[in-house]
């Protein structure tokens, strides 16, 4: 019996991570320090988490921008 199956197989987020230069480019690029290039790794099994993506839109969410927040008008654009 095995059970580590699910673990042989990529998330869709490793292409990203590797079209960034791969888990230590991405720890770098992320301030990762002690076993960080080892916590990349491993998203590239398990994805990269939410949190990270949505703190970093320019490098994981390619082509989504950031809402502006409003402002005192209540609008989110400035005029």
């Amino acid at each position: 019996m095995v059970f580590n199956s699910a673990m042989d197989t990529l998330h869709p987020d490793a292409a990203l991570i590797e079209a960034l230069g791969g888990p230590a480019a991405v720890s770098r690029l992320l301030g990762l320090e002690g076993h960080g290039t080892q916590r990349v790794f491993n998203w590239k099994r398990r994805g990269i988490p939410p949190e990270v993506k949505l703190d970093r839109p320019d490098l994981f969410l390619p082509g989504w921008k950031v809402p502006k927040p409003p402002t005192a008008s209540g609008s989110a654009t400035a005029t």
